[in-house]
């Protein structure tokens, strides 16, 4: 794969990243109002489908964020890998995606 396509695909994953962070606001949105206009006339049962869907559908964004920040990150060493040191520059301005990756690299004991 060329540093072309390379960087391409890394900026794809930013993009989709960027994307699927934008989707959670549209999620939490979306609860809010449900919880505002009709929240009191849900039942106990109700209720509790409506905030698993909301925890279900949150966590599966954070982690697709997640995923595509860490491929960005893979594709972007990859490209450094290509070309000698000294030419190296930096082409994808760096974002929430450096953090995300050292977060979801961490290894948590249960």
């Amino acid at each position: 794969m060329t540093e072309y396509e390379l960087m391409e695909h890394a900026q794809m994953a930013y993009g989709n990243a960027i994307a699927s962070f934008t989707l959670i606001f549209t999620i939490l949105s979306a609860y809010l109002v449900v919880a505002y206009f009709v929240g009191k006339k849900l039942t106990s049962s109700q209720v509790t489908i409506v905030n698993l869907f909301f925890t279900l559908s949150v966590v599966v964004t954070i982690f697709g964020e997640l995923g595509f920040c860490q491929l960005a990150l893979i594709l972007r060493s990859k490209r450094s890998q290509l070309i000698p040191p000294a030419l190296q520059y930096h082409y994808i301005p760096r974002c929430h995606c450096t953090w995300l990756s050292w977060i979801s690299s961490l290894r948590l004991s249960v």
